[in-house]
C-alpha cells in the first residue's frame, strides 16, 4: 500500500474549496454545452423530417430569416412534452436561426429572407409574370399541365423545435402562405374586371394561409410524426 509523503497530504487535505466548487462548475458548463449541440442535433433532424413529410421545397425566399414567436400551446406540451405547467411552452434561446438549423452546411442561402425581402420579390415576381418574363406554372393531371398559368409565392416559417426532457418527443409550429397570381381567358376577365385586367391577370394577390402544430417521435432512430393539428386558417 502507498503512503502519502506529509507534504502531499497535507495540501490534500488543504486543497481550497474554490478548487473543487471551480471543477463542479467545470461539470456544469460542459453538460450545458452537451446539451445545447445535443438540442442543434436533433432539431436538424426533426425539421429535416418536417420538410421531407411535407414535400416542402427549397424555392428563393422560401423561409423566414427569424424563428415563428408562436408557442407550443399548454395542452399539447402536456401531452406529448410531459409539461407539468399550465401555460404554453417554447425552445431555449441558443442564439441560432433557421438557416442553422435548415442548411448548416450554408448552399442554400438563398432560400432565408426576411420579411421585407419577400415581399420585394414578390413584387418583381408579379411584374415578371404580368409582363410574360415569366410564363408561370400550370396544375397537373397525370404529368400533363392543365388550367391557366398561375405565380404562387410560397413563404415558410418555423419555430425551433421544443423537445421532451430525454429529445425522444419534439413539438414544432409553423406558419404556411401562399400568394397567388393567375392568368385567366378573355372571356372571364371581360365577365370579371375587378378581378382580372384586360389581359387577363388577376389584379391582387389571393393570398392562402395556415397555422400547424406538429409533434414528432423518435422512433428506431428516425422522427416520425405522430401528431398534426391545425391552429388557424386564412384565405
Amino acid at each position: 500500500m502507498m503512503r502519502l509523503a506529509g507534504p502531499t497530504l497535507i495540501a490534500l487535505l488543504l486543497c481550497p474549496a474554490w478548487v473543487r466548487a471551480e471543477t463542479d462548475e467545470q461539470v456544469r458548463e460542459r453538460k450545458d454545452v452537451e446539451r445545447v449541440e445535443r438540442t442543434k442535433d436533433e432539431a436538424r433532424a426533426v425539421l429535416a423530417a418536417v420538410l421531407r413529410d411535407d414535400d416542402i421545397q427549397p424555392t428563393p425566399c422560401r423561409f423566414d430569416k427569424q424563428w415563428l414567436s408562436t408557442p407550443v400551446r399548454a395542452d399539447i406540451a402536456q401531452t406529448y412534452l410531459g409539461s407539468s405547467l399550465d401555460a404554453d411552452v417554447t425552445a431555449p434561446h441558443l442564439g441560432i436561426g433557421p438557416s442553422d438549423i435548415i442548411d448548416p452546411n450554408e448552399t442554400m442561402r438563398g432560400i432565408f429572407c426576411f420579411s421585407d425581402e419577400a415581399e420585394a420579390l414578390t413584387r418583381q415576381m408579379a411584374d415578371d409574370f404580368r409582363s410574360g418574363a415569366f410564363p408561370g406554372e400550370r396544375d397537373l393531371n397525370e404529368g400533363r399541365p392543365v388550367g391557366t398559368p398561375r405565380l404562387r409565392m410560397n413563404r415558410t416559417t418555423f419555430t425551433m423545435p421544443v423537445f421532451d426532457r430525454t429529445f425522444t418527443t419534439a413539438a414544432v409550429v409553423s406558419s404556411f402562405f401562399i400568394q397567388s397570381l393567375r392568368r385567366t381567358d378573355a372571356e372571364t376577365a371581360r365577365r370579371l374586371p375587378r378581378m382580372f385586367d384586360e389581359a387577363g391577370y388577376s389584379r391582387h394577390f389571393h393570398p392562402e394561409g395556415v397555422g400547424l402544430t406538429y409533434v414528432y417521435r423518435k422512433q428506431d432512430g428516425r422522427w416520425t410524426r405522430i401528431h398534426q393539428s391545425v391552429d388557424w386558417t386564412a384565405n
